[in-house]
């Protein structure tokens, strides 16, 4: 049975360089990636999920960048290594009731740079952190 009170919504940073905004939505969440340095190295990537438990089956597509007229290309070193699409099985962890969630890469059905998701909280400076 899902958890219903589980909020994912919000921010994440992942090992990957890359800021993840996360909407969940019942047991399904959406996500669109970005380059935190947005040095245009690295491609920007959207998904889908469905929750299960304590775990995310993701189906991800990279969305290049582009030359400001629409063509597509890909450049830089990790923009040529990665693939265009695939699966990620996620494990949602948690230090106890309420806190900011982990995203754990449990199984990578075609290679994903992230493998660690941190959501990130206000501190009472209103600043953004992770817990990691």
């Amino acid at each position: 049975m899902i958890n219903q009170e589980r909020k994912l919504t919000g921010l994440y940073d992942c090992d990957d360089e890359m800021r993840y905004y996360i909407q969940q939505n019942g047991n399904t969440i959406w996500w669109y990636g970005e380059e935190i340095s947005d040095d245009g190295s690295w491609p920007h990537n959207v998904a889908r999920g469905e929750i299960i438990g304590n775990t995310i089956i993701v189906s991800w597509s990279i969305v290049p960048p582009n030359d400001g007229f629409g063509n597509p290309f890909l450049e830089g070193p990790k923009a040529k290594e990665s693939k265009s699409h695939g699966i990620l099985i996620l494990n949602i962890e948690s230090l106890y009731p309420n806190a900011p969630y982990k995203l754990k890469a449990k199984e990578k059905i075609v290679e994903f740079a992230g493998s660690e998701w941190n959501q990130m909280t206000l501190d009472w400076h209103g600043r953004r952190r992770c817990i990691k």
